[in-house]
């Protein structure tokens, strides 16, 4: 009997050990890499992509379709829309986060880059950029000179503080 409990208590000292560390390395990660990490889009079905954002330590998200007038942030200010993503847009908005260091290295806030071409439409690419607001949020502008379709969220609480999110982008053609 002794020895039993001896390897129970042996594995329950193992098994919080275990925990400690993670827990330890995740408070590290989150303190060194905060914000969002990535972004990567594949085709989901025909005229439909799938858009994932990497993200730590972000405490929510919103989504919007755009309308044509509307304004987009230049550092503090709205400023019109200069046309760069095209002629529709959807916008990501990630509250009191930051984008993270790696991922301004590869894609520079305020700067548009293409993200993917819709299937069976080569001439209308996806496009997007990031840009920070004086609210303490960091927005994806996506857009395309094809009419844009995605569900519409108000603000949205993050519950893990590490994770991927998948937005559905759907080209509407018709």
């Amino acid at each position: 009997m002794r020895k039993k409990h001896r390897i129970i208590i042996t594995i329950v000292l193992l098994v919080v050990a275990a925990l400690c560390v993670v827990g330890v390395l995740m408070f590290h990660f989150l303190q060194n890499n905060p914000g969002l990490q990535s972004i990567s889009v594949s085709e989901k079905t025909s005229g439909e992509l799938s858009l994932r954002v990497g993200y730590v330590d972000s405490r929510g998200y919103s989504t919007r379709i755009m309308d044509e007038e509307d304004q987009e942030y230049v550092g503090d200010y709205l400023v019109d829309y200069d046309q760069s993503l095209g002629k529709y847009r959807v916008e990501i908005a990630f509250y009191d986060t930051v984008a993270a260091e790696k991922f301004c290295k590869q894609y520079t806030p305020g700067k548009t880059y293409e993200l993917t071409k819709f299937p069976g439409d080569s001439q209308n690419p996806l496009k997007f950029k990031g840009v920070y607001t004086p609210g303490h949020k960091f927005i994806l502008y996506i857009g395309s000179d094809v009419p844009l379709e995605i569900k519409e969220q108000a603000f949205t609480e993050l519950v893990l503080p590490i994770g991927t999110l998948n937005f559905t982008i759907k080209a509407n053609n018709s």
